[in-house]
């Protein structure tokens, strides 16, 4: 079951950096919840979450998630990632987020819900 969440949330990703939203929406839920804790994003729902994706797009010029690292709980039929990603906005300047001691990246939740979690670490 691991093995298919992780694929799941590769090609979850690429569909986001490769800015293809039906691709995107074919591995979420009709009514996935979709939040960011870190910053009070809370979606309901293809349609919110849909939207949220073109301001991204519309206010960057590209965004690339790369450097997985897998955790695993085969327990509970989950599993959660971390990852590095790079923000270049349109005017060129890059925005790297990535994981270090003074909590910057992200931490990304996919279980059996149809729910997707973000953190700020």
């Amino acid at each position: 079951m691991a093995k298919f969440y992780q694929d799941l949330i590769l090609k979850y990703f690429k569909a986001v950096d490769d800015q293809d939203l039906d691709s995107i929406l074919a591995t979420l839920h009709p009514n996935c919840s979709f939040s960011v804790e870190t910053h009070g994003v809370k979606l309901i729902g293809q349609k919110e979450i849909s939207q949220m994706f073109h301001r991204l797009w519309r206010n960057h010029k590209s965004v690339k998630h790369e450097n997985f690292y897998f955790v695993n709980d085969a327990l509970n039929g989950s599993v959660a990632v971390r990852f590095n990603v790079i923000n270049e906005l349109k005017d060129g300047t890059l925005v790297t987020v990535r994981q270090s001691s003074i909590n910057h990246g992200f931490r990304h939740f996919i279980s059996k819900r149809p729910r997707i979690n973000y953190w700020d670490i």
